[in-house]
């Protein structure tokens, strides 16, 4: 097998590994990833907040195919069973409330 038909295979002996610099990242690479670390954090930060509430979505995942094309990556809530979509409306609702009420009560 010929060292280029090696290589498209995968099964070149020389790598990143044999003695070549690693190459290093665009500022573009860096900045995607900075803004695949933030979704996937807010992602973390959800479902510990929905665990404290005792709620579940099976579906919560930061995107991590789009944000490479499109430059921003989302978090995907993902499909949820009615009960647990009530439960997290009502859990909104009364954290909107209370923070509405603060707000009200906070001198000016």
């Amino acid at each position: 097998m010929t060292t280029q038909r090696a290589r498209h295979y995968g099964k070149s002996v020389r790598g990143p590994a044999a003695g070549r610099p690693e190459r290093r990242r665009s500022l573009m690479q860096r900045l995607l990833s900075a803004r695949l670390a933030n979704a996937v954090a807010a992602e973390a930060d959800l479902a510990n907040a929905l665990a404290l509430a005792g709620i579940s979505l099976p579906g919560l995942a930061a995107d991590r195919q789009r944000g490479w094309l499109t430059g921003t990556f989302l978090v995907d809530l993902g499909a949820a069973h009615p009960d647990a979509v009530s439960r997290l409306a009502e859990v909104v609702r009364r954290g909107a409330e209370v923070e509405s009420a603060e707000r009200r009560a906070a001198p000016r």
